[in-house]
C-alpha cells in the first residue's frame, strides 16, 4: 500500500527538500563565530551605543541580541524562498529562482500568470517596490495575455472568511 503524501498538491521530496534548503541556508550562513559574523556584517556603533542605553544592557548582551537579530533576518530570507520552491514545485508551476530576465519569482509553465513571492507585507520599500512594479510591466509587455500578481504570505489585513 502506498503512503499518503504529506500534502496533496506537492511531493513529500518536494517539501522536504524546501525544508532542507531553509536549515541548510541557515547553518551554513551562521556556522561562523557569533562576532565574527558580526564584524562581516558591519556593526554600527552608534546603534550599538544607543541601543546598550536604551534597553539598559552591556556590549556583551548587545552582542548576543545581535547575533538573534542577525540569524532570524538570515531565517527570514530563507522562509521567504521557502515559499517560493514550494510554489514552484507545484504542478505547473516553475521557481525562477535568482537570475531570471522577469525579475519575478514564479511562473505557470505557459506563461499565463507570473508571480512575485513577498513573506510579509513590509518587505518591499518604496524603491524596491517601484522597480518590482516596472518588472512586472516589462512581463506584461513580453506576455500580453499573462496576469501578473504580486502574492503576500503574510498580508498587512486579516480576512476572516469563516
Amino acid at each position: 500500500m502506498e503512503k499518503e503524501p504529506i500534502l496533496n498538491w506537492i511531493s513529500d521530496e518536494d517539501l522536504f527538500l524546501a525544508i532542507k534548503h531553509v536549515f541548510d541556508k541557515v547553518y551554513s550562513d551562521l556556522s561562523e563565530t557569533s562576532l565574527h559574523y558580526l564584524k562581516r556584517n558591519k556593526i554600527d556603533p552608534w546603534t550599538m551605543l544607543f541601543s546598550m542605553k536604551a534597553n539598559n544592557i552591556s556590549a556583551h548582551e548587545w552582542i548576543e541580541n545581535e547575533v538573534v537579530r542577525q540569524s532570524d533576518k538570515v531565517l527570514s530570507q530563507a522562509v521567504g524562498e521557502f515559499h517560493q520552491i514550494v510554489l514552484g514545485s507545484c504542478e505547473g508551476w516553475i521557481n525562477l529562482g535568482v537570475g531570471d530576465n522577469s525579475s519575478l519569482d514564479l511562473k505557470k509553465t505557459d506563461n499565463a500568470i507570473f508571480a512575485e513571492i513577498k513573506n510579509k507585507y513590509n518587505t518591499m520599500n518604496g524603491d524596491s517596490g517601484t522597480k518590482k512594479f516596472e518588472h512586472m510591466q516589462n512581463v506584461i509587455s513580453e506576455h500580453p495575455d499573462a496576469v501578473v500578481y504580486l502574492v503576500q504570505i503574510i498580508s498587512k489585513s486579516k480576512k476572516d472568511k469563516s
